[in-house]
C-alpha cells in the first residue's frame, strides 16, 4: 500500500477536468466563476460553493465576477453541477446537472448560458474526447453513458456498460474512456473507435472519479468507501497497486511540481 504525501482540508469537492495546458489560465477561472453561478442557482444548500485555491506563481486574483447566466426551474433531485468539462482552446465549458438531468453548455468568452440538454432523470459527471467532439455524462437511472455531440448540442448516442457509471476521463491518445461503476465495483474500458467497453477492472468499493496520468500509462480511480485510489496499468490493463487516501476520496486532479 501507498499513502498520500499531504493531505488537504476542503469543504466540499469540484470537478474540473481540463484539457492539456490550459495556456489562457484566465479562462479557467472564468469556468470557475460561472460554475458558482450554475451552482448557486440550481443547487440546495450545501452544495453553493466552489472554492478556488490561489496560486502565487500564476498570480491568479482570489475572486471573479461572473454575470447571471440564467436558471432552469426543475422539479425535485438533487439541482447541484456535479462536473465543469473545458474544451481544449478554453472558450467552452459543459457542466453535468444532477437532479435536472442535464448537461449546461457555456460561452466562456462571452459568460453565457449557450445551451441546456436533456440527458436523462438523473445525471453525474461528465468528460470530453480529447478532440473536443463528444461530451460523456452518466445515465443515473441506466447503466449507459451519453455520447453528446459538440457540433449540435444534442445526444447522439449511448453506450451500454455493465453498471451504472459515474466519473470518466479519455486517454490522452483518444482511444479509450475510462468509466468508473460505484454499484458494482468496477473501473471500464471504452473502445472509442465502437464505442463500447472492451475491459472491465474489479476495484475497491464505490469507485467515484478517474484521472488519467498526462503519459496516458495509467488511470487512477477513488474508491469513495474503501477509502483508497487504485491505481490501473494502462498498458498490461491491471489494478497495480492501491493508495491509501482516507475518508471521503472523490475527486482528483494533477498538481504542479513547482
Amino acid at each position: 500500500m501507498l499513502t498520500p504525501s499531504a493531505t488537504i482540508p476542503l469543504r466540499a469537492t469540484c470537478h474540473v477536468p481540463v484539457h492539456g495546458e490550459l495556456p489562457v489560465k484566465r479562462r479557467l477561472a472564468d469556468a470557475l466563476a460561472l460554475l458558482a453561478q450554475v451552482i448557486k442557482r440550481h443547487a440546495r444548500t450545501g452544495h453553493r460553493r466552489v472554492g478556488l485555491v490561489k496560486h502565487t506563481r500564476d498570480c491568479l486574483p482570489a475572486h471573479f465576477a461572473a454575470a447571471p447566466i440564467g436558471s432552469v426551474k426543475h422539479k425535485g433531485g438533487d439541482h447541484c453541477a456535479a462536473g465543469l468539462a473545458i474544451t481544449s482552446d478554453g472558450r467552452r465549458g459543459y457542466t453535468s446537472n444532477v437532479g435536472p438531468g442535464t448537461v449546461s453548455v457555456l460561452d466562456l468568452e462571452a459568460k453565457k448560458l449557450l445551451a441546456v440538454i436533456p440527458v436523462s432523470a438523473l445525471a453525474q459527471r461528465i468528460a470530453l474526447s480529447v478532440n473536443d467532439r463528444w461530451v460523456f455524462t452518466a445515465d443515473q437511472t441506466k447503466p449507459q453513458l451519453a455520447v453528446i455531440d459538440t457540433a449540435t448540442n444534442a445526444v447522439k448516442d449511448w453506450i451500454p456498460l455493465p453498471g451504472s457509471g459515474y466519473g470518466m476521463a479519455p486517454t490522452p491518445d483518444g482511444k479509450w474512456l475510462v468509466v468508473a461503476m460505484p454499484r458494482t465495483n468496477q473501473a471500464g474500458v471504452i473502445d472509442l473507435a465502437t464505442l463500447k467497453v472492451v475491459r472491465t477492472f474489479v476495484v475497491p468499493k464505490a469507485p467515484q472519479e478517474v484521472l488519467i496520468r498526462p503519459d496516458g500509462m495509467a488511470a487512477y480511480v477513488s474508491c469513495d468507501a474503501s477509502h483508497q485510489v487504485a491505481v490501473i496499468d494502462l498498458k498490461n490493463w491491471k489494478v497495480e497497486r492501491l493508495i491509501d487516501a482516507g475518508p471521503g476520496v472523490d475527486g482528483l486532479a494533477w498538481a504542479g511540481a513547482n
